[in-house]
């Protein structure tokens, strides 16, 4: 399984659990979920189900994004400003 890894301004970290390459060994959790960990004051580690098909995720200062598969994008996290609508 690969995971690729980021960080925000605030702490927040991210892990992207995708896919081993072609030839890779069969992955236990490689279905391009997210894990998060870090500061969570507004939820912006709370990944919304289903949390699976994310192929990139990013991080403001208190709102997550995660891009879908499917083109779609999810927010979740603090919306004092329309963030995440």
């Amino acid at each position: 399984m690969r995971r690729v890894m980021g960080a925000t301004a605030s702490g927040l970290l991210f892990a992207l659990l995708m896919p081993p390459a072609a030839g890779a060994d069969s992955p236990q959790r490689g279905d391009g979920s997210i894990v998060a960990w870090g500061w969570n004051v507004v939820g912006q580690c709370n990944v919304p189900a289903p949390n699976t098909d994310f192929v990139a995720v990013a991080g403001g200062y208190l709102h997550s994004l995660g891009l879908k598969a499917d083109g779609s994008i999810v927010a979740w996290g603090g919306n004092d400003y329309g963030q995440c609508d």
